[in-house]
């Protein structure tokens, strides 16, 4: 079983490589690509012989997700914020 900081390991490698092809790219095909990976994401959620109960888990999945999405913009709201202030200080 992996521990949670080998997850995270894999997490950054994949975050890295992916930042790294979207970096030059408009929003919108960022956007694009982001859809089908949540797309991908949440069709990986199924609740067998239950189309209802299905749906539900994957909204929650898609809550969750957007929900930790916003929290990480927060972030780098916040970082890019004293970046400057300490930019401006220099």
């Amino acid at each position: 079983m992996n521990t949670s900081n080998e997850m995270m390991a894999r997490v950054q490698v994949i975050v890295d490589t992916m930042s790294a092809l979207l970096g030059g790219e408009e929003p919108q095909v960022q956007g694009a690509v982001i859809g089908e990976l949540l797309s991908i994401l949440m069709l990986g959620y199924i609740v067998p012989d239950d189309p209802a109960e299905t749906r539900r888990v994957r909204q929650g999945v898609f809550d969750a997700t957007v929900k930790l999405a916003w929290k990480m913009v927060e972030v780098g709201d916040a970082e890019r914020m004293i970046s400057e202030a300490i930019a401006t200080r220099q």
